[in-house]
């Protein structure tokens, strides 16, 4: 009768992608990321507010991601009407673009938005990475973000 060589189950993890993402804001004039949550923009009334969104999704992963679907929107709010921005390169119909993403690597899709602000307006940028669940990842729960940011007039 033979004998096993060892009762212990070894477990090898197999390299995978981890896709997360993540939305930056900048003011243009300054150069700085505008802080989290609430993010207020003050600007003088009548006047354009510009801000550079930035959606990232970023792979910290162990392997290549296969090429995935992805979506990100800009909607802005304004007595009580949202609308939706869309982005140069973004379809405002259903064909989403897709991407891959190497290894310890990110891609970011940038849009200055310029919009002039005639009363209290709330903007929400949002970003979906792996839309339809196609790449199989060491962490399943990050692949969405959103930022909220609200401008208002500067008195």
């Amino acid at each position: 009768m033979s004998q096993p060589i060892s009762d212990k189950i070894i477990y090898i993890p197999l390299p995978l992608p981890d896709l997360y993402s993540w939305i930056t804001l900048v003011n243009p004039e300054t150069n700085q990321v505008i802080p989290y949550e609430p993010a207020t923009i003050f600007v003088q009334q009548g006047q354009p507010v510009t801000v550079l969104v930035n959606w990232s999704i970023g792979n910290k992963g162990d392997k290549d991601s296969p090429l995935f679907a992805y979506a990100y929107s800009l909607y802005k709010t304004q007595n009580n009407v949202t609308t939706r921005i869309v982005p140069p390169g973004n379809s405002p119909f259903l064909h989403l673009p897709h991407t891959s993403v190497q290894k310890n690597s990110a891609v970011t899709k940038h849009f200055q938005l310029f919009d002039v602000v005639y009363q209290m307006a709330t903007f929400k940028a949002m970003l979906h990475a792996d839309v339809g669940n196609t790449v199989t990842e060491v962490d399943e729960t990050n692949n969405i973000a959103s930022r909220t940011f609200v401008v208002r007039w500067s008195t």
